[in-house]
């Protein structure tokens, strides 16, 4: 019964422990309703922005289309023109030829003219032959008729060939004739036409004589006047002077009156020239306007035509898209099925049992539909997890100011939202491998041509690359929140505000998993701001706090594997959208990019086999300190990967967005994609040639493997020296070495004891200002609070005072232990020293001895006996002492050489300036002869004008466009500090140049007044980076404050430092 008792109880009591999580629960899910109602909102106005970035997208290609269709319009508008005014030039070329062969014509005209004359004065010759001939042929006829008939006989019986020869004659001269009559009548029509011309000439003959005496009386009227006036003149002073004045007058209205009638017949021609222009415009305007209206009604009729087209185009497009989305969902879905298929032809042949298979089957085959359950129970057991651990940490922290802000509640709220959130980190890349299974049988070309199935598994991938980052930077915090004291704590606690944005950002990543909203189109710009919150927390409240290092690297190890992955999967995807690959290895034509591809995949390779070998070094390992070393490696290996990371995904979305606008084409050419890696390698490095690119591209990828391979000797050396054995061996195994790392183990602890109350002297004064605040804001506060104030302000200086006094007393004690322990260090060292050189002397007795061919005989077995391992241990010891001084010498000789080079710089100072001689022995003097002082200065003017124009663009702060990308802000932002460098670099060589100008001409003398307002430019970064340091040089670390406790503590190790330095250098000289 007891025991019923019992178990009743108990349930009862789990009975109203459950009643309370339940009214909690309630009570939470009436907190989340508001939140739910927030998130719906959301969605629909998401839904409504995407229905509106769609319309804006058709917009676009509408406006685009038309942007186009004018394009060509004015292109065509602009062809018209073109022809016209070429139409225009191929006209005025006609006119040109036509007034010059109206030229030529009256050349000829003149040419014929004289023709003419010379006829004339033919046909008088030819008249004057004429009658001549006609009073021979009468005289002839006479004497015929006469002897005609003897000279018929005769000529009948002698020979007939005369008679013939005479009637020949007599045709020709008949024709002549008539050719004479011919041109007695032209010469007739020429005599009247020239009658006509002279009468015309005699008139105007007529009328320029008449014109002519007039000009004569008005002459001679002129004349007279010039008589009266000369006579006037000469009675006048000076008249010599005047008749000059008046005679170059004269001979100057001449000449402008000769150059005015030339003018005139000039601008005659010209006008009539105009006038045949315009003339020939107006037919070509009437022309050209006719073509216009016909083109305007052909364009017309076209615009109602493409408008139509347009119609159908876009009807086209729309079917298109949706015939595109299709074939790519069933593309989806058969790549999906291969897979599955590959997944259960590897169980089948794995398992033995079929009932396993079955099921495992089905849970495949449903694992689609209850995704979200998974998630939702996944989550809810986190969450409850953590309520639990919460619940348990405020049963025993319950003070009365736990819930006031920067309280307890804060710090817990704190400590468990760092957990939760790594926890949750955790759990969204593990949901994400379950969501978006890599295939097994590996990255296939279907999977990157045909469908999104590549792009997703690299884009999770990425995400899971970041969430690494963020997770290692979080769980860095987490080590810091729990190793920290409570008055440390009770400081951070302001930060669990930030941490719950950040844990939020989370959730809703995980909600777009529950909800199946999670793609490949997902940014990781929330999680990007969170990584460089998270480091800027870490660096400004953090950065002086322990932190479990080991944990850290483990982190970053697991961090770059995953983006070694990454990487694997975007190099396998450049290599199957190359257009020379092939599934048969044997038929690939194998290129440039394909190798280069592949060589990646084997780096990526050895890279993996690296971070594992790192990360089972650290594993195996203790702890270990964290290092300035280190903490450089790191950050170097994290940039030049994420450099590499970058490149590769940037040159993966050039290629999917080429692919995607080539529809009908299933891969890539070997330019395109080389383009694509230039333009990704310069969004990360900057502006390259097309060679210098794979060349940045290797330089960051062989620092990857260096870096790792340089931090597991790092870590191998740090763990020879954590081990006892190997410091044995390393220092010997007498007292002295034992004793040299106990002062060693004590000094570090000294040194952490003194960091320790250097924080709570930090504390106390942080205390002790916030209670001063307070004491000044609260000034209308009652009596009684205020004395309650007053006395709690004279507590807190008692205890600043007690910790002062207490802090000088351990500074004290530390003092004098750090002194003993240096003392003892140096006696060490110095029975070190003496052991050592015994050990050498002995060493090279025995080595004279085993050299010489006389000493070998009388070497004793006693003295050749091998050495001890003391002795061995002495002698690395004095190798490495010999190394040392060695590094010393060197660092001597170099400070040296700088000192006697800074010796020379100070004479050369002191010596007067080289001054070019008068007379010309060279170049310099020839120069100096040519180029006068007036016009060097002004080329210094001009170059000081041109100077200040250009750096007035720059005196205004630069501000950068927040809606442009990242990259190119820092483009612009190199861009605008590298133009100012070099207007600062012209301002230092023309300073220069003044300088010698005025050594030159002005010595003496001050520089002219234009150049004494040029100055360097200086960034507006930049003066905020010397303000800060300004202000920086009076705080923390560069405080007098500081610097004399610090000269105070450690002052004598310095000089004692210096004294052994010193030591052993002459040692080693």
């Amino acid at each position: 019964m007891d025991e019923n008792r019992n178990e009743i109880e108990l349930l009862r009591i789990e009975n109203k422990d459950l009643t309370a999580k339940l009214e909690t629960l309630k009570q939470k899910r009436k907190d989340d309703y508001p939140k739910l109602t927030e998130y719906e909102r959301n969605v629909a106005e998401l839904e409504a922005l995407r229905e509106f970035k769609i319309k804006l997208v058709e917009s676009n290609s509408k406006l685009q289309r038309r942007l186009q269709e004018k394009e060509k319009e004015l292109v065509e508008l602009t062809k018209i023109d073109q022809e016209k005014l070429e139409r225009l030039s191929e006209l005025e070329e006609q006119l040109e030829m036509a007034t010059i062969e109206k030229e030529l014509a009256e050349e000829k005209a003149e040419l014929l003219e004289a023709d003419i004359e010379t006829e004339k004065q033919r046909v008088q010759e030819l008249e004057i032959e004429l009658d001549l001939s006609r009073s021979e042929i009468q005289l002839r006829e006479n004497d015929i008729s006469q002897v005609s008939t003897l000279e018929m006989d005769v000529l009948l019986k002698d020979d007939g060939i005369q008679f013939k020869m005479l009637e020949c004659q007599n045709m020709k001269l008949r024709e002549a004739v008539v050719r004479m009559r011919d041109a007695i009548g032209q010469l007739a029509e020429d005599k009247r036409e020239l009658t006509q011309k002279n009468e015309t000439l005699k008139n105007e003959s007529t009328a320029l004589v008449t014109v002519c005496e007039n000009l004569k009386n008005k002459l001679q009227k002129a004349e007279r006047t010039i008589l009266i006036l000369r006579e006037r003149i000469d009675a006048t002073a000076d008249s010599e002077k005047i008749i000059e004045i008046l005679t170059v007058k004269n001979m100057d209205l001449e000449k402008k009156l000769s150059t005015l009638e030339e003018t005139v017949e000039d601008y005659e021609a010209i006008r009539s020239m105009d006038e045949e222009i315009l003339e020939t415009q107006r037919e070509s305007e009437k022309e050209l306007r006719e073509e216009l209206d016909l083109t305007n009604s052909r364009i017309s009729n076209l615009l109602v035509q493409i408008k139509a087209y347009g119609e159908q185009v876009d009807e086209y497009e729309k079917m298109i898209m949706k015939f595109r989305q299709k074939i790519g969902e069933m593309n989806e879905e058969i790549q999906g099925k291969q897979d599955e298929i590959i997944n259960l032809n590897k169980q089948l042949k794995g398992e033995e049992d079929n009932d396993g298979i079955s099921a495992q089957s089905t849970h495949l085959t449903t694992a689609t539909r209850t995704f979200a359950e998974i998630v939702d129970r996944e989550v809810c057991a986190l969450e409850l997890k953590y309520e639990i651990e919460l619940s348990n940490y405020l049963k025993t922290f319950l003070p009365d100011n736990f819930t006031k802000p920067g309280g307890d509640g804060d710090a817990v709220l704190l400590t468990i939202r760092c957990s939760r959130l790594s926890a949750k980190i955790t759990l969204l890349a593990r949901l994400l491998n379950l969501k978006y299974p890599y295939a097994p049988g590996g990255l296939r070309r279907e999977h990157v041509t045909k469908s999104h199935k590549a792009e997703q598994w690299a884009h999770c991938a990425k995400f899971s690359f970041f969430l690494s980052s963020f997770g290692c930077a979080i769980r860095q915090c987490e080590s810091i929140v729990h190793r920290c004291t409570v008055e440390r704590l009770s400081r951070m606690a302001l930060l669990q505000n930030d941490i719950g944005k950040e844990e939020r950002m989370i959730d809703q990543c995980i909600d777009l998993l529950r909800s199946d909203k999670f793609d490949e189109n997902t940014s990781i710009d929330g999680v990007n701001k969170a990584i460089n919150h998270l480091e800027n927390i870490l660096s400004v409240h953090f950065s002086r706090e322990w932190y479990d290092a080991k944990q850290l690297f483990l982190d970053a190890c697991m961090q770059h594997l995953q983006g070694l992955f990454w990487v694997k999967i975007n190099a396998q995807r450049i290599i199957f959208t190359l257009a020379s690959f092939s599934i048969f290895d044997s038929f690939a034509t194998e290129n440039n990019t394909n190798e280069y591809m592949k060589s990646v995949l084997k780096w990526v390779e050895r890279c993996e086999q690296l971070c594992m070998r790192l990360k089972n070094r650290i594993s195996i390992g203790e702890n270990f300190i964290f290092t300035q070393d280190l903490e450089i490696q790191l950050t170097n290996l994290n940039t030049s990967f994420k450099n590499v990371a970058s490149i590769f995904d940037n040159l993966c979305s050039i290629t999917t967005i080429q692919l995607s606008t080539i529809t009908e084409a299933e891969s890539l050419e070997e330019n395109c994609i080389q383009e694509a890696l230039l333009c990704s390698v310069e969004k990360v490095h900057g502006p390259l040639n097309g060679a210098e690119a794979t060349g940045a591209l290797n330089e960051y990828m062989r620092l990857v493997p260096n870096i790792i391979t340089d931090l597991i000797e790092n870590f191998d050396n740090v763990k020879l020296l954590n081990n006892p054995v190997d410091k044995t061996r390393c220092f010997g195994n007498g007292e002295t070495s034992l004793e040299f790392g106990k002062k060693e183990n004590e000094i570090t602890e000294l040194k952490i004891n003194l960091r320790a109350k250097l924080d709570d002297i930090s504390n106390y004064k942080v205390r002790l200002e916030m209670a001063e605040s307070k004491i000044e804001s609260m000034g209308k506060i009652d009596e009684t609070e205020m004395q309650k104030l007053h006395l709690q302000n004279e507590d807190l200086r008692d205890q600043l005072k007690k910790a002062k006094i207490e802090y000088e007393d351990t500074l004290e004690t530390l003092q004098h232990e750090i002194d003993v322990c240096e003392k003892e260090n140096c006696e060490l060292r110095n029975r070190a020293r003496t052991i050592s050189k015994k050990v050498l002397s002995q060493l090279q007795t025995l080595n004279l001895a085993m050299n010489h061919p006389k000493m070998q005989g009388s070497v004793t077995p006693n003295d050749s006996s091998p050495s001890t391992p003391e002795q061995t241990n002495e002698l690395a010891c004095l190798e490495n002492e010999l190394k040392e001084a060695k590094v010393a010498l060197a660092w001597a000789c170099q400070h040296i050489r700088q000192l006697k080079a800074n010796e020379r710089m100070q004479m050369l100072n002191m010596m007067d300036p080289v001054i070019i001689p008068s007379d010309i022995s060279g170049q310099l003097t020839l120069q100096s002869v040519q180029v006068s002082k007036k016009d060097e200065l002004d080329k210094l003017y001009r170059r000081a004008e041109n100077i200040l124009t250009d750096s007035r663009f720059y005196q205004i702060p630069y501000v950068a466009d927040i809606s442009q990308s990242k990259s190119k802000r820092d483009l612009e932002k190199r861009k605008h500090l590298g133009n100012i460098a070099h207007i600062n670099q012209r301002i230092a060589d023309l300073r220069i140049d003044i300088h010698r100008f005025c050594t030159r001409y002005y010595q003496g003398g001050g520089w002219p007044s234009l150049f004494e307002n040029i100055e360097s430019i200086t960034s507006n970064n930049r003066k905020k980076e010397e303000r800060n340091t300004e202000i920086d040089r009076h705080k923390g670390v560069h405080s007098l404050a500081y610097k004399d406790a610090f000269q105070s503590l450690f002052g004598n190790l310095k000089t004692e430092q210096k004294r052994t330095e010193s030591m052993e250098i002459l040692v080693s000289v």
